[in-house]
């Protein structure tokens, strides 16, 4: 949480340097960047970003609505629940997230959302998936529960007979859902006997989701190995076109740049979101800014002018996104999906040839 902004977790991937020669001096064109759908028209992606797994359950109903509303102002993706909070979802820019064990959805939550996010990536074990608050806040239920109850999850919905029958739950919920396009998230050690079934079932999108210590000091090495291997297997598959984001415990705009260039599409958040976990607290928490929700609601409700109100995560946004487009720019290309392998360089033989980044000898 409080690990230094301005350092890279990936920090044995570097920027190489574009290669010399004049540059192009006209204005730089940034190409529209989508989410591409087997069934359906393409969803537009406005910035490489989303909020994957925030704990709504440490937040009141009012404050996680708030919460929210702004990163969907912010034109990031965000993965919620109406359980979650108070009212309703986004309607831009909504992420439904889909466990094999559907705590908390709901059929509203499918009809309002963009992505249907299927979480493949729960272990089964003796310990708690989710914790008691969690449930608590999805299923009233779970209220009578002493608080040491363990929940446990499994890797694959109870529908799914075989990791091959896949394709029937995502044209379930294709179904269910016609509006949005439906991602598989899977575990990137799980690439090899996991990718292969996911790919066949045809989804829009795969999210690798790392849920890895971020002070490891081999964390940002698997990371970035892991992300270029899921990539190159997508690649030479024959869903070459499949989406892929990648959900790390990232903060830096140096990271995202790095991520973005061994091909994901989009990186999560949630670990820069937490870091500034206190200020969305304190803006939220004072019965002026419940106030100006409640009334903001009322009004767009009859179409009537909303009062102004702070957004908080707006200006971490924009400064991430400002501060790597810099590097970007610095690299040679105009905009995030011009970023390639060839543009990161490292000393490491072992990651070079992984990543398929420039070896500096």
């Amino acid at each position: 949480m409080h690990r230094d902004l301005n350092r890279s977790m990936l920090g044995d991937l570097h920027l190489a340097p574009p290669p010399s020669g004049p540059r192009p001096t006209g204005r730089r064109v940034a190409p529209a960047s989508e989410i591409t759908r087997a069934a359906g028209d393409s969803i537009p992606l406005p910035c490489p970003l989303f909020a994957y797994d925030l704990p709504w359950h440490l937040l009141t109903p009012t404050q996680g609505a708030r919460l929210a509303h702004d990163l969907a102002e912010a034109q990031v993706f965000t993965s919620v629940l109406s359980q979650d909070i108070e009212g309703v979802p986004p309607t831009a820019h909504h992420m439904c997230p889909y466990r094999p064990e559907r705590y908390g959805v709901t059929l509203d939550d499918l009809a309002a959302a963009s992505i249907v996010d299927l979480r493949l990536t729960s272990e089964v074990g003796d310990g708690s998936v989710y914790t008691i608050e969690q449930l608590r806040r999805w299923d009233k239920r779970a209220d009578s529960l002493p608080d040491s109850t363990v929940i446990t999850g499994s890797r694959w919905p109870p529908d799914v007979a075989a990791p091959d029958r896949l394709r029937r739950k995502i044209d379930q919920l294709r179904v269910l859902a016609p509006q949005a396009a439906v991602f598989v998230a899977i575990s990137p050690f799980h690439l090899q006997s996991d990718l292969a079934n996911v790919l066949v079932a045809k989804p829009d999108g795969v999210i690798l989701r790392f849920d890895l210590d971020p002070t490891s000091l081999s964390t940002g090495y698997l990371i970035a190995m892991q992300t270029a291997a899921c990539r190159t297997m997508i690649d030479q598959s024959d869903a070459a076109n499949t989406t892929m984001w990648v959900a790390a415990p990232t903060m830096t705009a140096l990271d995202l740049v790095k991520l973005l260039a061994l091909g994901a599409a989009a990186v999560s958040i949630d670990y820069l979101v937490l870091h500034h976990w206190h200020e969305v607290i304190d803006t939220h928490s004072s019965d002026q800014h419940a106030a100006e929700y409640s009334f903001s609601q009322t009004a767009a409700a009859t179409d009537e002018t909303t009062v102004a109100r702070k957004n908080p995560i707006a200006p971490v946004v924009e400064d991430l996104l400002g501060e790597a487009l810099t590097f970007v720019h610095g690299l040679g290309a105009a905009h995030y999906s011009q970023l390639r392998r060839e543009m990161l360089a490292t000393v490491d033989e072992n990651l070079a040839a992984k990543t398929g980044a420039l070896l500096i000898r």
